[in-house]
């Protein structure tokens, strides 16, 4: 006979998870998350919401992710901005915004001000035309998170690095079920 108290992972919640795999608050913490929530809720349909949702949390975790390095990453985080205001104008994500309750504008006019916010810590030699990235200053890296916080809140229920809400869609709380 064993003493050991066998638990399924599928009883674990998204807490749980996060202690296991020993997530810290800032960065770490949404990527388990989303997994989760993307494991529960994965439906042989993707609609347009769907989509939509799902490259914003992804794109908004990979802005984040990369303007909190200590890296010369403000090149690479206006890039992710300038792909994300492209891919939202797309056609397969057109119909996703209603169903989400999204702005599309709010959003649009959110990811413009990350992409100009990292734009203005790029230095450019006039004479090559060469650019050269610095390190995202601790200000900077403040606008960024305090102009995405709200997407990324209302899609996950969370704000980057914080506890999750109850009443949204999240990892605790599939909805779809086969």
């Amino acid at each position: 006979m064993s003493d050991r108290l066998a638990i399924p992972y599928w009883f674990l919640n998204t807490d749980d998870f996060v202690r296991l795999f020993r997530a810290s608050q800032g960065v770490q913490r949404p990527v388990p998350l989303e997994a989760l929530r993307l494991a529960r809720n994965e439906s042989a349909v993707r609609d347009a919401a769907t989509i939509l949702r799902t490259d914003l949390v992804h794109e908004l975790n990979r802005i984040w992710s990369l303007s909190s390095k200590d890296e010369k990453t403000s090149k690479d985080v206006r890039d992710l901005a300038s792909g994300l205001l492209n891919r939202l104008d797309m056609e397969d994500v057109a119909g996703g915004w209603e169903s989400l309750g999204l702005d599309k504008g709010t959003i649009i006019e959110a990811v413009t001000a990350v992409e100009q916010e990292a734009a203005s810590h790029i230095d450019q030699n006039s004479r090559t035309g060469d650019t050269y990235p610095k390190v995202l200053p601790a200000d900077a890296r403040q606008r960024i998170q305090t102009a995405i916080d709200p997407t990324y809140g209302q899609l996950t229920g969370t704000a980057l690095g914080g506890p999750a809400r109850a009443g949204v869609i999240s990892a605790d709380s599939p909805v779809f079920f086969d």
